[in-house]
């Protein structure tokens, strides 16, 4: 599904970018309230440095971490999620199809980085459940095919922000 998910979005960007290019500083601020909010959400789901990405950049590189630290990690994801879905809702065709400050092709590139979120979180929360209940170590294969996910993932989360974030690129 992920993968599915990024190759349809990776040739999607350029066109998703041309949304705020060559516009005047006016357009962004008067569509400014639902840029905030899409920038909002993709912040929110973001896979940061720390946690998820370090577990899985430890076991990738061969080092098992200690059973406390995947609980921690786990543990600070599970909790994040409530926040995750609320900003995956704000990123929903349903959601945002009815904007008129959004194309529908935007509102459908969002709705896509919404699916690949959600896909990637069930693997993820899996596969550290696994470890945790059956007491197996992640194979750094899987590890590091996870970690590129995520790191695409983000990549197109990243460029997606950078677009609609009006503010940041000094406007």
């Amino acid at each position: 599904m992920l993968e599915q998910v990024l190759s349809t979005l990776s040739p999607a960007l350029e066109i998703v970018g041309s949304l705020t290019s060559g516009r005047e500083d006016r357009l962004d601020r008067r569509y400014g309230d639902v840029r905030d909010e899409i920038v909002a959400a993709l912040r929110r789901i973001y896979f940061t440095p720390e946690g998820i990405r370090g577990l899985l950049r430890d076991f990738a590189e061969g080092r098992q971490p200690s059973r406390e630290a995947i609980e921690e990690v786990l543990s600070d994801f599970n909790d994040a999620e409530w926040r995750v879905d609320s900003s995956l809702e704000r990123l929903s065709f349903h959601y945002l199809g009815d904007r008129k400050e959004l194309s529908l092709r935007a509102a459908e590139q969002l709705d896509k980085i919404r699916y690949g979120k959600i896909d990637i979180r069930r693997q993820l929360q899996e596969g550290l459940n696994e470890i945790l209940t059956q007491g197996e170590d992640l194979d750094p294969k899987l590890a590091n095919d996870l970690l590129g996910k995520v790191e695409a993932l983000n990549g197109l989360i990243v460029a997606l922000e950078e677009e609609h974030n009006y503010r940041a690129r000094g406007r």
